[in-house]
């Protein structure tokens, strides 16, 4: 490498201190105590949103994947073509970040269901989204 070089930063400003994402390792910059400090850390940021289910048509079991924004209150819930409950998969305080959960193709009662179209209801605070899925036996 050259110097001096030329870096693309992408910062962001939290109270004193920004965060630099760069394309090579070990970067850090310091400041006067007085100014912004800078280094390099990966920040995450998440919406609230329902993944598409995997594997889908699916048989056995289906992975329902969803991201949260902020700790919260998540209801995912299956029902069939009817708008009938089949399984709270669901129903919890879930924190900030990715999670999966996992659809047996259960009902309430531990039975097996027949082959058909189901939807997930994805509920968690002000988002509500529903996603198409299909059992085959």
């Amino acid at each position: 490498m050259r110097y001096p070089a030329e870096f693309k930063l992408a910062l962001v400003a939290s109270a004193i201190i920004v965060t630099a994402c760069v394309s090579m390792p070990a970067f850090a910059v310091g400041m006067q105590p007085h100014d912004v400090a800078v280094r390099n850390e990966d920040v995450i940021v998440y919406s609230t949103a329902l993944g598409a289910p995997t594997p889908n048509p699916f048989n056995p079991r289906v992975q329902l994947s969803f991201s949260l924004a902020s700790p919260t209150l998540v209801h995912l819930k299956v029902y069939d073509m009817r708008g009938r409950l089949i399984k709270t998969v669901v129903s919890d305080n879930r924190a900030t970040g990715q999670h999966a959960e996992i659809w047996d193709g259960d009902d309430e009662n531990g039975r097996k269901v027949a082959s058909g179209v189901y939807f997930a209801r994805f509920e968690a605070g002000k988002t509500l989204q529903v996603r198409r899925m299909v059992l085959l036996r």
